[in-house]
């Protein structure tokens, strides 16, 4: 009798834990000194700057969970999810780059997968990288964009003016 009171509590606290899952989110935030649009060489990760994850549903759009974080030294951050969110889109943004000197948004949002029906084993989830962009371009790009060979067809593609790729090349 004993015994089979043990395996019912346990299997009980079993699905009470199954049923509070938490997700970890990892990212990265980074600032582009190139105005390309995407990392190079010459990024690197912004430490203080502000991401916020937001699960909302798929039906009407209300918000189920909210969650920020701040990057460490690196421009890393762990965002946790409680729960699993099956029927609902969850989203990290970046809401500031924690600097003056590099803070115009690239990417403002990655999405996310909260959810153990998703196919993925683990419980944590790696958001695509958040980047911020300074207002002028700074020296050493030009090496970057050569080596990158754009033709003209492909230069609209940056982040750049017209003015400020002519400068660079």
């Amino acid at each position: 009798m004993a015994k089979a009171t043990i395996a019912v509590v346990c299997i009980l606290a079993f699905a009470a834990i199954a049923q509070c899952e938490v997700f970890d989110i990892k990212g990265h935030i980074y600032c582009d000194p190139c105005k390309l649009g995407f990392q190079t060489e010459k990024s690197y990760g912004l430490k203080g700057a502000t991401v916020e994850l937001t699960c909302s549903s798929i039906v009407d759009g209300s918000v189920s969970y909210t969650q920020k974080a701040v990057t460490n030294d690196a421009g890393e951050y762990v965002v946790s999810v409680k729960n699993d969110h099956e029927n609902e889109v969850c989203e990290v943004k970046a809401l500031s780059s924690g600097t003056e000197d590099c803070k115009v948004a690239i990417e403002a949002s990655a999405r996310i997968e909260c959810t153990e029906k998703s196919g993925l084993h683990s419980d944590v989830r790696f958001a695509n990288p958040l980047g911020f962009t300074k207002d002028v371009a700074v020296a050493g790009c030009k090496k970057i964009v050569e080596d990158m060979d754009f033709d003209e067809s492909q230069k609209d593609l940056l982040l750049l003016s017209t003015d400020e790729l002519s400068n660079l090349l």
